[in-house]
């Protein structure tokens, strides 16, 4: 059962009963001999919307790092009472450091060293790790 009626024009092509969607060709002047020519060509073959088409919005910015002072005084009472203070710690009750959903953390300049080390082994370097390993 056909339903709608019957359509006028063709997929892909112009509908004459469509005005709204066409707008008239503009050429921009002062331009080299034959271009305007080229261009109000390429406008009729393919013929520009009548309201320019939506842009996209602007993502919002990113929020702001609070800073110092933002979130209150620091006597305020808790805003998590039942939650102990020793959560995310490794000792203590609550819950232990899977809790932050942290990734755990790679000393990366103790890693530069072994791997400068590797390269070129010397006393300077040496000491250098076993600094970082004591903890300077």
């Amino acid at each position: 059962m056909a339903r709608g009626g019957r359509r006028q024009g063709t997929p892909g092509s112009q509908y004459s009963n469509r005005s709204d969607l066409r707008q008239a060709p503009v050429v921009a002047k002062g331009q080299q001999y034959g271009q305007a020519q080229q261009q109000l060509e390429a406008q009729r073959a393919i013929p520009l919307p009548s309201t320019p088409p939506p842009t996209a919005q602007p993502a919002p910015p990113p929020p702001a790092a609070m800073m110092p002072g933002q979130a209150g005084p620091l006597d305020r009472p808790t805003e998590r009472p039942n939650e102990p203070v020793t959560t995310g710690l490794s000792t203590g009750p609550g819950a232990g450091p899977e809790a932050l959903n942290m990734m755990p953390t790679v000393d990366t300049v103790a890693a530069q060293l072994h791997q400068l080390y590797r390269m070129n082994p010397n006393d300077d370097l040496a000491r250098l790790l076993e600094l970082r390993q004591m903890g300077y």
